[in-house]
């Protein structure tokens, strides 16, 4: 696999798809093509079959069925499109009930944990945001 792909995990509330819809902002903001696709949300139509898009699906450990069958051919046709893919679930792929061909496929990519920050954590992110602000 040459295309760059990274599925995040971490229970609820750790910031997955916060992180997400950073990276989307990110992507759009640099000029490029950003899909995000919440899986909660009845998954209608698969990604957008662009060059060079980043695709990123929130919520992998709910997809079901029909969004697991779309997940599938368009992982598939991701490394000729040299899309980017970011996946964000509660679990690493590995561990997720989804279609075996597609939990293989997923297992491949590398993990990033997210953790939900502790409230010492959340006071310091807050005073150093406070301080960026002035």
């Amino acid at each position: 696999m040459t295309t760059p792909h990274l599925a995040i995990w971490g229970p609820a509330g750790s910031g997955k798809s916060h992180l997400l819809h950073a990276v989307a902002e990110t992507v759009r903001r640099n000029g490029n093509v950003a899909c995000y696709c919440p899986l909660r949300e009845p998954f209608l139509e698969p990604p957008p079959q662009l060059s060079g898009a980043v695709v990123l699906f929130d919520d992998l450990d709910v997809a079901d069925a029909a969004a697991q069958e779309a997940l599938f051919h368009a992982f598939n046709r991701a490394e000729r499109l040299k899309q980017r893919w970011l996946v964000a679930a509660n679990a690493p792929p590995h561990q997720l009930p989804l279609r075996e061909d597609l939990r293989t496929r997923l297992a491949l990519l590398p993990l990033l944990p997210v953790t939900p920050l502790d409230d010492t954590g959340r006071a310091r992110l807050i005073a150093r945001r406070a301080a960026e602000w002035g």
